[in-house]
């Protein structure tokens, strides 16, 4: 009986720490995948000068589809969609 347990709870352990890494392998993937697109975000916009500020709003952004919006150096601000790798943007007048 004493041999049964010790299956178990070792099961138990190892699945949790599967689990456990699973969980971290997936938060470094998110992780990259949001440097990904910040970068690309940059060099698309880095054509209409220079950036101060570039943000996402969390609250709002999906996984495939992120809002955000960025102010320029010379005062200028918009906001803008990524969907999948598509950058629809217009300048905030307010």
């Amino acid at each position: 009986m004493s041999g049964k347990k010790t299956r178990i709870v070792s099961g138990l352990i190892g699945l949790g720490l599967l689990a456990g890494l699973g969980l971290r392998l997936k938060e470094v993937y998110q992780e990259r995948e949001r440097q990904r697109i910040l970068a690309e975000l940059r060099a698309f916009f880095s054509a209409l000068g220079e950036i101060e500020v570039l943000y996402i709003n969390s609250f709002s952004s999906k996984r495939d589809d992120i809002t955000g919006g960025l102010v320029m150096t010379d005062g200028k601000t918009y906001t803008y969609r990524y969907h999948k790798g598509s950058i629809d943007f217009k300048e905030d007048l307010t």
